[in-house]
């Protein structure tokens, strides 16, 4: 009978392996953070929560209840802003994944968390007039993430897309503009775009290589400000994100059911208080998705998170904070 459920719990994993967007470790791109630079020390904290529900082949989202998914990271960025044009940071995170596959009225979990990928980011501000602003920032993925984690039942190295961490090296390019006055003073623009390329990496205990693909996503939205008494500002945002991914490589072999395109409508809201605290809350549901093959991919996807700022004088009716 164990010899049986080990059977079956390899073809879940594999199944799993080949039917999922989203290769392994904490969502990196999605949560690195281009505000308003500040002379200071800014400290963010946010919990990322990916719902990953939906069984989607091409452009098809497939009557298949079978799977229950979801990853969840939280994230600490910590920047420091030498002046108002240069600061230089890191992010760290942690993972848990959770994936529950019916197979043959069996029900089979599998749960995994660790450590993820280290970021050192440099962020410069380029070009600044009036409300516009005009930055660009690099970022270092350092292969400190955890990709060797076993099944905890049966002693089995979990697939790549279960892995709290990549564990290789990569790089990040972001660029991002904001334009603090649309129609009225109230009204803001921002677009942002964001290039990550993770370079091969060995999967442990194999000679295997595996190669993430490259994701390139752009978001833009309008927020508007709305100040309240004892200097409280609400800013609701909403906008799109869209992302597109190349398909993953094991041994210079291209994954078949990996990578493709996705649109996202993005909802959020910023509460900026005295003493330079942020709060902040995002949610994000698919709009348009063109995958490769059969993956299962985001439901929906909640962010929430704090930034507390250190030094300088107090500004935060100017200071912004994207999705």
């Amino acid at each position: 009978m164990r010899v049986l459920i080990i059977i079956i719990f390899v073809a879940v994993a594999l199944s799993a392996q080949s039917q999922n967007c989203c290769t392994g470790g904490s969502p990196l791109a999605n949560n690195l953070n281009l505000s308003n630079l500040d002379s200071g020390l800014s400290v963010q904290i946010v919990y990322d929560h990916n719902l990953m529900n939906d069984f989607v082949s091409g452009g098809e989202v497939l009557d298949d209840d079978s799977y229950d998914r979801y990853n969840s990271s939280t994230f600490l960025q910590i920047s420091w802003a030498l002046n108002q044009n240069f600061s230089f940071g890191l992010m760290l995170n942690h993972s848990s994944h959770y994936l529950n596959r019916q197979n043959v009225n069996v029900d089979r979990e599998t749960k995994s968390k660790g450590i993820g990928d280290l970021v050192l980011t440099s962020n410069y501000n380029i070009w600044k007039k009036g409300k516009h602003n005009v930055q660009i920032g690099v970022g270092l993925v350092l292969p400190t993430g955890e990709n060797d984690t076993r099944d905890e039942n049966f002693d089995i190295l979990l697939p790549w897309d279960l892995q709290p961490g990549y564990g290789g090296w990569g790089g990040i390019i972001m660029a991002q503009y904001q334009n603090g006055r649309i129609i009225t003073d109230n009204l803001n623009y921002f677009g942002l775009l964001v290039y990550q390329h993770l370079f091969k990496n060995q999967k442990p205990e194999t000679s295997q290589a595996f190669q993430q693909g490259s994701e390139y996503q752009f978001y833009q939205g309008l927020g508007y400000n709305i100040f309240l008494n004892n200097n409280i500002l609400l800013a609701p945002q909403a906008g799109l994100r869209l992302k597109y991914t190349n398909q993953d490589q094991i041994d210079n072999a291209l994954v078949k059911s990996s990578g493709g395109i996705w649109l996202y409508n993005m909802l959020g809201l910023n509460i900026l208080l005295p003493n330079n605290l942020t709060f902040m809350m995002a949610y994000e549901s698919p709009v348009f998705r063109r995958l490769n093959g059969s993956q299962l991919t985001t439901s929906s996807r909640f962010r929430f998170g704090i930034n507390m700022f250190f030094g300088g004088k107090e500004e935060s009716k100017e200071r912004n904070f994207n999705f």
